[in-house]
């Protein structure tokens, strides 16, 4: 691929990826009526797969401030999809711990989510599904190679 080809592809998938996260959130209502932001899922999704996390570590993965996770996690809280878990020896320490409230709407999203790629996905053929599946896995891999 030349230099101008790159930048044509590049320039290409730069205005189709935002359009295509637009409208996979416009059409996932727990998202789409301001249920719960992206930021806040993504939280939640963290929380299910790592367990219970210190503030401070959820703001570095998040790649947010310490004010800005503490925010997220106020609006979390409030809707009690997730609790904070003083240390006793040290109550500087918060984890942070996904409730079982946060677990049912996740799954809720989930099964929302495997919806709509059904819906979308069904339109292209098999080999296209698995062309794509491919390069989104080996898209992931460069991209968790480098973090």
């Amino acid at each position: 691929m030349t230099d101008q080809e790159l930048q044509k592809f590049t320039s290409e998938l730069n205005q189709i990826i935002p359009i295509i996260f637009r409208e996979m959130f416009r059409r996932q209502t727990y998202l789409a009526k301001g249920k719960i932001s992206p930021p806040q899922l993504l939280i939640l999704d963290l929380l299910d797969k790592e367990g219970p996390c210190k503030m401070s570590d959820l703001a570095k993965l998040m790649s947010v401030s310490g004010p800005a996770i503490t925010g997220l996690i106020d609006r979390l809280e409030k809707t009690k999809l997730v609790v904070r878990i003083f240390d006793v020896k040290d109550r500087r320490i918060i984890q942070i711990n996904i409730t079982p409230q946060g677990k049912r709407l996740l799954e809720k999203i989930s099964q929302e989510r495997q919806k709509l790629i059904n819906e979308v996905f069904s339109k292209l053929t098999q080999k296209e599904r698995n062309q794509y599946l491919a390069i989104l896995k080996k898209v992931q891999t460069i991209l968790l190679k480098n973090v």
